[in-house]
């Protein structure tokens, strides 16, 4: 089943949505004295919540007392997620690693090499994958769909000694409602749904998106206590190609929120895009920014 509503289980309100999470330097590697492989069982409805930047899929997994929770979120329409996993299962993870997942059997396997450590506000261990997606063969809504459908585990692979089976079901009617979301997602920010896809071309920054934010940007008291995250942003842009707002659409270390956003705002600047007529008019540009100590 598939809860689309405000309000979180209550399983899940306590084991993923403590926000902020903080993130930790470093990768993971697995304990040897862990078990090699653990199997985990649905426990939960998936849960479909609708914030005002962006959708999230949550479902909980394990058992009831220490349940490990598997959060995507999307910022806009289109296939890739971000993906949150939440439980003390991930307790004893320590630093560094590579960490490999397989979405269903279809034999392809995402090794995440940005993976970060995270932890929640009231300190169970986390691991956030900025970018992942879902295997499919072509870019149609029908091969999009059939290939959610046809996940109904995710494999975690750890190092080379330990696994952890999450048997989600299949993904067709979660990630069917996820995509609903975004929709409607897009729309209440003042465009139509389809509204990239419908232009004949999308916004292109003149400029290398890595030179908008500099090392002297970074806040000065998070660069003494060695504080580090990632910011998700929107830029709403008009048909001349420059930013008329930045929205944070999820922050991990709110004190980067507000450097992220002034400097995109004076830095970022867009060949404009173009609807089917050829026409310049007003679109939006997502990406993520990170503020990360070597």
């Amino acid at each position: 089943a598939v809860i689309n509503d405000t309000r979180s289980p209550s399983i899940l309100r306590k084991a993923a949505f403590q926000l902020p999470f903080f993130l930790l330097a470093g990768m993971v590697e697995v304990n040897s004295a862990m078990a090699a492989t653990e199997t985990l069982e649905l426990i939960s409805p998936w849960q479909v919540e609708r914030h005002a930047e962006s959708c999230a899929l949550s479902a909980a997994f394990g058992n009831q007392r220490n349940p490990l929770v598997l959060h995507f979120e999307r910022f806009e329409p289109y296939h890739d997620f971000q993906l949150l996993m939440v439980g003390k299962q991930l307790k004893r993870l320590v630093p560094p690693t590579k960490l490999s997942i397989a979405y269903g059997s279809t034999g392809k396997v995402q090794t995440t090499a940005s993976y970060r450590q995270a932890r929640n506000a009231d300190g169970t261990p986390a691991i956030l994958v900025p970018v992942a997606g879902l295997p499919h063969d072509g870019e149609s809504t029908q091969a999009v769909a059939a290939g959610e459908a046809a996940v109904d585990h995710l494999t975690l692979t750890i190092g080379q000694k330990r696994q952890v089976i999450v048997n989600t079901g299949s993904l067709g009617e979660p990630f069917a409602a996820f995509t609903t979301c975004t929709d409607q997602l897009v729309s209440s920010w003042g465009y139509e749904p389809g509204h990239k896809q419908s232009l004949s071309r999308r916004l292109s920054p003149l400029s290398n998106p890595s030179s908008w934010l500099r090392p002297a940007d970074y806040p000065g008291a998070a660069l003494f206590s060695r504080a580090q995250g990632m910011v998700n942003f929107r830029l709403d842009v008009d048909a001349a190609g420059t930013p008329l707002r930045c929205k944070v659409q999820r922050s991990f270390g709110d004190e980067f929120d507000s450097t992220t956003c002034s400097r995109l705002m004076e830095r970022a600047r867009f060949r404009p895009a173009l609807n089917a007529a050829g026409q310049p008019v007003a679109s939006y540009y997502v990406n993520r920014a990170y503020f990360l100590i070597p």
